[in-house]
């Protein structure tokens, strides 16, 4: 359905979110969660969409997880196509792999901001010290999370778990979007202070 990969927090003033079934050709398009049955939200026949629950009480998830491009994904399932200045802004955001890293110059932790973009083939997230020794590899765990955006916090210890000496490292990041031949490629420099 056009909510497969969407994934949200429930903000609403109400903790119990009433149940409804779809009937006939209609489809669930919500559950309540991942491993609960309960729907919350159904469509039928590109006619109909039916929620249990308030759409501006869903807090913003993962990228593709937004209240505008879920009404985006309804609108489209009813065959009503986008204004072009809206969608442009919103497909590019989200199209866009960037990576941000806070603060630079750290003593316990730093925080390494990511987003691969809207689909990306493979995706890359490693620390190397200044002499180009890999210190910790994260790119296994960017497949777990399905890639898209995320937040990881370095803790400054190598893959084994020991803790690193004070100095300079670089943070490498790549990313190959499906839509682009060009592999995005970012190095971001931190310095770690004991």
């Amino acid at each position: 359905t056009f909510t497969q990969s969407m994934i949200f927090n429930y903000s609403g003033p109400q903790s119990i979110i009433d149940r409804i079934a779809p009937i006939g050709s209609g489809i669930s398009i919500f559950r309540k969660n991942s491993s609960n049955d309960t729907i919350i939200g159904v469509a039928a026949n590109n006619q109909t969409v039916g929620l249990s629950f308030a759409l501006r009480s869903l807090s913003d998830g993962i990228p593709l997880s937004t209240q505008l491009i879920l009404v985006d994904s309804i609108m489209n399932y009813f065959g009503i196509l986008p204004s072009g200045a809206k969608e442009n802004r919103v497909l590019q955001y989200y199209s866009s792999p960037n990576l941000t890293v806070h603060p630079t110059l750290f003593r316990n932790s730093i925080v390494i901001r990511y987003n691969v973009g809207h689909v990306a083939k493979r995706a890359e997230l490693k620390i190397y010290d200044v002499t180009g020794r890999l210190i910790r590899n994260f790119s296994q765990l960017l497949s777990y999370i399905g890639y898209r955006s995320s937040v990881i916090s370095w803790d400054g210890t190598d893959d084994i778990g020991r803790k690193v000496p004070e100095g300079i490292y670089f943070i490498y990041f790549t990313a190959s979007p499906v839509w682009n031949k060009e592999n995005y490629k970012e190095t971001k420099k931190i310095i770690m202070l004991k």
